[in-house]
């Protein structure tokens, strides 16, 4: 999974899996987000980026073959 972000800023990355159990936590301040989901097993996951107070959530499929 990968991200570009216009600018730096520091933000952190949650990443939960269907039943809300957290399986990744971050702090980062680049502007290039890349997170190894080679360890996650199919399924639905939900990416939390939490910056300047908010949290914008987004809905991950993995699906390896």
């Amino acid at each position: 999974m990968s991200y570009q972000f216009v600018e730096n800023f520091e933000y952190e990355i949650k990443i939960y899996n269907s039943i809300n159990i957290l399986l990744f936590d971050a702090i980062n301040s680049d502007s290039n987000l890349v997170v190894n989901t080679s360890n996650l097993e199919n399924g639905v996951y939900f990416v939390h980026l939490v910056f300047d107070g908010k949290v914008f959530s987004k809905k991950l499929i993995i699906s390896h073959r």
